[in-house]
């Protein structure tokens, strides 16, 4: 009776492992092409990025201000991986023409893992997200020395006191937040 309940136990395992003893089914061989694939994902943007615009599957850091997300389509046909890696490619190049027009510094493909997995494709149409980000401009002295014109501190106040209002009117800080913030950069600035 043990026998009997131990049989498909036992012949399950042993096609399982077969599996892994399969031509182009062993783990490194899934492993080279992840990383190959990985490669691939990472020349792509390097070349969409420019000097004026850096195209990455990686956030920025803290020092750029987001200027919002949008979502472009290409069709394609995904059962095919040539055809998903076109569409990837070309759905890149559409959000980073959304950047440039944006004047974005740092363009980031939202998802996870490579390149190439993110993103979704459904009834023949490939969506990719990527949100645009500027670099903030560094906070002045505030010492008055220095050849900068009192026009290019008025700029920076004024984009400084305009990001605040972005932050409350995306929820990201609230009024007493906003008001502490707000008389912090009007006190450096005079």
């Amino acid at each position: 009776m043990t026998v009997r309940k131990a049989l498909p136990i036992l012949a399950a395992s042993l096609a399982l492992s077969a599996c892994g003893m399969m031509p182009g089914n062993s783990v490194t061989a899934i492993e080279e092409s992840a990383e190959e694939a990985a490669d691939a994902g990472t020349a792509l943007t390097e070349s969409l990025s420019s000097p004026s615009l850096i195209v990455s599957t990686e956030p920025p850091g803290n020092d750029y201000l987001s200027l919002g997300q949008f979502t472009r389509y290409s069709r394609a046909d995904c059962d095919i991986p040539s055809g998903r890696h076109g569409a990837v490619e070309e759905t890149i190049r559409k959000l980073r023409d959304e950047a440039v027009k944006r004047d974005a510094d740092y363009l980031y493909i939202l998802g996870t893992g490579d390149v190439f997995e993110r993103g979704m494709c459904d009834e023949r149409m490939f969506q990719l997200t990527g949100k645009a980000f500027a670099e903030r401009m560094p906070a002045s002295s505030g010492d008055g020395a220095g050849g900068g014109s009192a026009g290019a501190s008025a700029d920076s106040l004024t984009a400084r006191l305009e990001e605040l209002d972005a932050l409350l009117e995306r929820g990201l800080i609230n009024q007493s937040e906003y008001d502490q913030l707000r008389q912090q950069v009007l006190d450096e600035a005079y």
